[in-house]
């Protein structure tokens, strides 16, 4: 009986000893994943925190960027405002002050509305008169300052002074232009000694009258104008060819059209003998010789020095001159050198 007692006491305390182990065992487990989910919430935590940071500085950039922005249109408004207002200024002072260019710091929409607005006030302006003749004088004056000696600050000197300079430097480019057109035009320098520059110079304009200077030395030059060509940006372009070519080619094409008719008349001449030849009235040689001269008078006739006729020409008729030239007969006293043009 004592002993049976023993052994439940045993047992029992086997039991509590299991149960004590699996007890521990249980705590280990819920230990363990307690300290798991600690884990986890520690990193869902950092990773919360990491968002929150980045959305304050996604928020703070944001902020950042919309002032900056902000900024920035404010002084490009700016920055138009007071242009149009210097634009409008200038545009409307007396006198054609040169409208000033849209500022560099100016971009985008802003810029193009600067464009914008300079343009319309310089349309504007090209439609006035009074305009295009201040762009002429200020473009006259700047040719003569770069390429014919009038001092840039000529403005600034005294009267007299200004005055001398602007007509010295307005009489070196009529000298320039008259010497450009004669050279143009083949006139040697010598053959312009007794022409009085001055009588082609304009005074109201300070210029060389060009039209009447090439009227008045074109005798003397050995080339003529056969075309000119006017370019959009105003300029012009001349072609020349020498007077011996111009009276050639006129002496080729007289020469040419007589022998045309030469060759039509003889035509027609001989058609009429034929046919007063196989009249049945039986024309003598010599009959049909003076109604031929009556129907087709000669162009022509070459007479000896007691007044006889010894020749009688048709225009288109040759011969062959001194100089063994083959000549045409063209009309006129056939005893001058003109009614005859040498064959091309």
């Amino acid at each position: 009986m004592g002993q049976m007692d023993e052994f439940y006491k045993g047992a029992e305390l086997g039991l509590r000893v299991s149960d004590q182990r699996a007890r521990h065992t249980n705590l280990a487990e819920r230990a363990a994943q307690t300290n798991r989910q600690l884990d986890i919430s520690e990193r869902q935590a950092d990773a919360n925190m990491s968002r929150l940071n980045l959305l304050n500085k996604q928020l703070d950039y944001d902020y950042t960027q919309q002032k900056n922005d902000d900024n920035e249109t404010t002084l490009q408004l700016n920055a138009l405002k007071d242009y149009k207002e210097q634009l409008a200024d200038v545009a409307n002072t007396e006198g054609f002050t040169k409208l000033p260019q849209p500022p560099a710091g100016l971009h985008g929409t802003y810029q193009q509305d600067a464009f914008r607005a300079h343009e319309g006030y310089l349309s504007s302006r090209q439609n006035d008169r009074d305009y295009k003749r201040h762009v002429a004088d200020v473009d006259d004056k700047n040719d003569l300052i770069d390429n014919h000696g009038l001092p840039a600050d000529w403005q600034a000197r005294e009267p007299l002074a200004r005055d001398t300079m602007l007509d010295r430097a307005q009489k070196s480019r009529a000298i320039t232009t008259a010497t450009k057109i004669a050279y143009e035009m083949g006139v040697r320098e010598a053959d312009l000694q007794n022409i009085r520059l001055e009588h082609f110079f304009n005074p109201d304009t300070g210029k060389l009258d060009e039209a009447s200077f090439r009227s008045a030395i074109q005798p003397r030059s050995t080339l003529i104008m056969t075309s000119q060509t006017t370019h959009p940006t105003g300029g012009a372009s001349k072609t020349y060819t020498t007077k011996d070519a111009v009276i050639r080619k006129a002496q080729t094409y007289t020469a040419k059209t007589a022998l045309e008719r030469g060759v039509r008349i003889k035509d027609e001449v001989r058609k009429r003998r034929q046919k007063l030849s196989d009249d049945e009235n039986g024309y003598t040689e010599s009959e049909i010789n003076a109604k031929i001269r009556q129907e087709f008078p000669p162009d022509g006739v070459r007479r000896d020095g007691s007044g006889n006729v010894i020749e009688t020409l048709y225009t288109g008729d040759q011969k062959q001159d001194a100089n063994g030239n083959v000549v045409v007969y063209t009309g006129g006293d056939p005893s001058k050198k003109t009614s005859w043009s040498k064959v091309q």
